[in-house]
């Protein structure tokens, strides 16, 4: 996963695939699949969260890009995610972090980090 996060970062943005892979095995658990941290016994442990912790309900906020930051210009924008050791907002559990809104793209449209 390091090389991978290596890779994206150097720009090879396909391996965004990968990496989603990876920790959808180390974290998702489903009624047919069981998550490799829970064969671990290690679903009590805290992940570091860049996003903040909404204190209000996402039908009342209208945008939230909790994941990065946009920033655009005369001639275009960009996106870069937030993943300084400055950047962290909070620890949560794994179950928290995985089930946390990352992204209101309109008014009661929250988006998490996975997709059903």
């Amino acid at each position: 996963m390091r090389r991978s996060c290596e890779s994206y970062d150097a720009g090879h943005t396909d391996e965004s695939v990968r990496i989603t892979t990876i920790t959808r095995v180390l974290i998702h658990d489903t009624k047919n699949c069981t998550s490799l941290l829970k064969h671990l016994g290690g679903i009590n442990i805290r992940l570091s969260s860049t996003v903040s912790v909404l204190d209000i309900p996402p039908s009342q906020i209208a945008m939230h890009i909790g994941m990065g930051r946009l920033t655009t210009t005369a001639t275009g924008g960009t996106w870069k995610p937030s993943i300084s050791s400055d950047s962290i907002k909070t620890q949560l559990a794994v179950s928290e972090w995985w089930n946390q809104i990352v992204y209101i793209l309109g008014t009661g449209v929250a988006v998490g980090r996975i997709w059903y």
